[in-house]
């Protein structure tokens, strides 16, 4: 299980989530994951056909609404995504989770992504140094997956202490993988 029925990470999903993208688990205890249709702005605006999509806000994730139905609440591209969009707690910690520090953020991050889009062109969004630093728990989640195919984790994410003793058995790989970290540049 990924979500509580409030919105809030499981307590499986707060460790992964913290050991993959090196995330302080306080700043991914308090978060929400909710549907984008609950933001003012309707992020994410990426397309189902695309694979959806989330976006920071505060203390709240919005993920595109088909993770949010039964076949795709607890699954891996899911948690993948997540992976990704707790990195960019810490970029929304400094402003705040109170509605001005949200707008705020999202001012900010609006203007990062610009600067990068005149740096980068097409390949804005990717190179942007937020996208870089975010999608650090992305990759180590899919790469420590891939070197562990024998130890699944699905039956990890079941509770605390089942993902707990999953990142302590893969400790060794995933500091490993925190230092082998390429950047998203890799994926291009």
């Amino acid at each position: 299980m990924i979500l509580e029925n409030n919105g809030r990470l499981t307590p499986a999903a707060q460790v992964v989530l913290a050991a993959v993208s090196g995330v302080p688990r306080s700043l991914i205890r308090p978060v929400r994951v909710l549907p984008q249709g609950m933001n003012w702005l309707h992020f994410p605006w990426h397309s189902r056909r695309s694979g959806g999509g989330a976006f920071v806000m505060g203390d709240r994730i919005y993920a595109s609404t088909h993770f949010f139905e039964p076949a795709h609440r607890s699954g891996l591209p899911f948690i993948l995504l997540l992976a990704h969009e707790v990195g960019h707690l810490p970029h929304a910690a400094r402003f705040g989770s109170h509605a001005v520090g949200r707008g705020r953020f999202v001012v900010w991050a609006m203007g990062h992504y610009a600067v990068s889009y005149a740096r980068h062109g097409k390949e804005g969004h990717r190179n942007a140094r937020i996208e870089q630093e975010a999608e650090r728990g992305r990759w180590v989640l899919r790469k420590a997956l891939e070197r562990t195919p024998n130890d699944p984790i699905s039956m990890a994410m079941l509770n605390g202490t089942s993902a707990t003793a999953w990142i302590e058995r893969h400790a060794t790989l995933i500091a490993q993988l925190h230092r082998d970290y390429p950047g998203w540049k890799e994926l291009s």
